[in-house]
């Protein structure tokens, strides 16, 4: 929660119902026009959508869970791999991290890529979770469905519920692995909800940005893993999230990467380069998109400086950088509840619009505090 804490003169009620500050480019009248100067006008002739060799892409701000772009974001493909985003949060929902699991015989021998579990193994829950991310071990998803809910069966049951509970509509599972499978689909839109779950996660959200681990079983026999995902250590800000690879599916990569406080979550499905497409669609954002900031215009001070005022519950929303000169501010303040503030309890006395032409872009409430 971002914060800037300012001083109020209080003025007589009839003047502090409504105030605005600022150089609004745009009006808000029924006939708001543009105002573009010299530095927002270049931001604007550079902005150049991405070229990808993906068939299907989102990319989506993390904190406001806004799409910034998309290309087919719900066209139902095979999602591959990346399956094992709703399998690792089906887990933690449903099972603890040191449950013990014994490894199947089924388990052990589900073809693709592999964690390289043997039949009769016993991992814990965490340790499973590791090879299912990292290597992206079918071994590992199946072992953690059988522990988890019984059977494959009963936890496809489980992933299926979820994606409905979710209102992921493009989405449908037949396995825990993401293996090519009839009506086995998800769609760009779903995949970067899924990933913007994971990140939500804790201990998911620790486990995709982990380069390499050596998993245990519960005798102490070692497992190197080593992370799939290019992007880590070579994209800078990467924190996962995860790759899937199929003949079905050809390319596809969920990316999570975070700078300068913000979390940009990109979509890449039926790629000839998925890597390549992440780069090019992440700079795309970072170049295009700002991000506005609660900055609320210094006054005078609210009876001899004993009441102090803040912006609270506000989530920097991403706006292209051309527009970030048009924002204006309003806010609307409450004189009877400014009068009425207690000492130490901090007390809601309005609400801060940030308003680009007629629309609000985002909305803060204003705490004071005597």
């Amino acid at each position: 929660m971002l914060r800037q804490k300012l001083l109020l003169v209080l003025l007589p009620p009839v003047l502090i119902a409504l105030c605005a500050w600022g150089d609004p480019g745009f009006t808000g009248s029924d006939h708001a026009v543009v105002s573009i100067d010299a530095p927002a006008f270049h931001e604007l002739a550079h902005a150049h959508p991405p070229q990808l060799t993906a068939q299907s892409a989102e990319l989506l701000d993390f904190a406001t869970n806004t799409p910034l772009w998309q290309l087919n974001a719900h066209e139902k493909r095979a999602p591959a791999s990346l399956t094992k985003m709703m399998t690792a949060l089906i887990v933690r929902n449903n099972d603890s991290l040191d449950h013990v699991i014994t490894v199947s015989a089924h388990a052990a021998a589900t073809p693709g890529s592999r964690m390289g579990l043997i039949a009769g193994e016993r991992f814990t829950v965490l340790q499973l979770l590791y090879g299912l991310l990292l290597p992206s071990g079918n071994d590992a998803a199946v072992a953690l469905a059988e522990g988890t809910a019984g059977s494959e069966s009963a936890f496809v049951t489980l992933m299926n519920t979820r994606a409905a509970e979710w209102h992921l509509n493009d989405t449908h599972y037949v396995n825990p692995h993401g293996l090519d499978a009839p009506g086995h689909l998800s769609s760009a839109a779903d995949l970067a909800e899924l990933g913007r779950a994971v990140l939500r996660d804790p201990v998911l959200s620790r486990i995709v940005r982990t380069h390499s681990y050596v998993a245990h079983t519960i005798t102490g026999a070692a497992i190197p893993l080593h992370n799939l995902d290019e992007l880590l250590g070579t994209y800078p800000g990467t924190i996962g999230i995860k790759t899937g690879t199929t003949a079905a599916a050809e390319e596809n990569l969920v990316s999570a990467v975070e700078r300068n406080g913000h979390i940009l979550i990109s979509v890449i499905l039926g790629s000839t380069d998925r890597y390549a497409d992440a780069r090019a669609l992440l700079n795309y954002a970072w170049s295009t998109y700002g991000w506005i900031t609660p900055s609320l215009p210094p006054l005078a001070t609210l009876d001899h400086g004993a009441i102090a005022l803040e912006a609270v519950h506000f989530h920097s929303v991403p706006i292209p950088r051309w527009e970030l000169s048009q924002v204006s501010l309003a806010w609307s303040l409450d004189p009877v509840a400014l009068a009425h503030v207690p000492v130490g309890l901090p007390t809601l006395v309005g609400t801060v619009n940030w308003q680009l032409g007629r629309e609000t872009i985002a909305r803060a409430s204003i705490a004071a505090l005597r």
